[in-house]
């Protein structure tokens, strides 16, 4: 009788534990909130990223990170374009239509400071000798003449394929009257190796488009990289610097260098239309003040700004980016 009663009392305790553990549950309403709010974030996330991958239309990984090519201006579709961007950098974008083809877009309009430079250089009638570090889209080449030769200097292999019309999107390179030509690799060992087998390129405009990004090249920013730059520039070339960056104030460095070589220096800060270019900032060196000085290129120069006197000049042993962050 005695484990009979026992048993019976068991039994008792067990039935009671069912009730006691959804009450339990009841008396937690965060915790069924919480799981709802991570299954609509979760849902949220999976559209979104549907959403992304839907406007992707070409996508290449390598070393370097990941390219993409999108379709923009869906919604007018005379505007249409396709635009390559790494991350939240873009690297141009080309219109679609045949009439605006061949226009040159974002940071290269011609009311730009580098399209001002390629429009008004000296040599533009005889044919030009340009070097640009950084291939994008190849969009400078739409300003190519028959005359003109153009050399492009580009680390990422895929953005070469696609500037060369990999997936049939961009067409400056194809397209253009110059001749094209593309040294890959990291630009400054190729313009070095270059002094040292066939010498100085001569050119009479050196483009360095590759500061817009998030991550900064620096060894491209340096006093021993514009030795090597003023190698290869004719004696009355231009150095076209795209300055514009959403994180760093680089023409505070950029006057600095300039200064430390003896050259003049004007900043050309252009207005994009937010449809075929976009808000840029030129830096433009040259040893004389020629060029820089004729009414085109001087009118539209920016006030040169107060440079901090501790701002030392960048060497490759030597660069602080905490002195110009915006």
């Amino acid at each position: 009788m005695v484990k009979q009663r026992k048993r019976h009392k068991r039994r008792g305790k067990a039935k009671s534990r069912q009730p006691v553990m959804l009450q339990a549950w009841r008396l937690k309403p965060v915790v069924v909130a919480s799981s709802i709010g991570i299954l609509l974030l979760s849902i949220s996330v999976i559209s979104i990223m549907r959403s992304i991958s839907a406007d992707i239309i070409l996508a290449r990984r390598n070393f370097y990170g990941v390219v993409r090519v999108w379709e923009i201006n869906t919604n007018e579709p005379a505007l249409l374009a396709h635009q390559l961007a790494h991350g939240k950098t873009v690297h141009g974008f080309q219109f679609e239509a045949d009439q605006i083809r061949h226009l040159p877009t974002t940071y290269y309009s011609e009311s730009s400071g580098v399209g001002l430079t390629l429009l008004n250089h000296p040599a533009r009638s005889d044919g030009m000798r340009i070097g640009a570090l950084g291939l994008g889209i190849g969009v400078i080449a739409s300003y190519g003449e028959a005359n003109d030769v153009f050399r492009f200097y580009e680390i990422n292999p895929d953005v070469i394929r696609i500037a060369e019309g990999d997936g049939g999107y961009f067409s400056y390179l194809k397209d253009s009257e110059a001749d094209i030509h593309i040294a890959p690799g990291d630009a400054r060992v190729s313009l070095e190796r270059e002094l040292g087998s066939d010498g100085s390129q001569n050119f009479d405009l050196l483009v360095l488009d590759t500061f817009s990004g998030d991550t900064m090249p620096l060894h491209l920013l340096t006093k021993e990289a514009f030795e090597i730059y003023l190698e290869h520039l004719e004696q009355d070339g231009i150095i076209a610097i795209n300055a514009s960056n959403r994180y760093f104030n680089l023409p505070l460095e950029v006057y600095r260098l300039a200064d430390s070589f003896n050259l003049n220096v004007v900043m050309i800060e252009d207005k994009g239309d937010g449809l075929q270019s976009y808000d840029s900032v030129w830096m433009l060196l040259a040893r004389g003040s020629d060029f820089l000085g004729q009414p085109v290129i001087a009118n539209r120069s920016a006030q040169r700004p107060t440079i901090p006197a501790n701002l030392r000049v960048w060497t490759d042993d030597f660069s602080n980016l905490l002195q110009i962050m915006k």
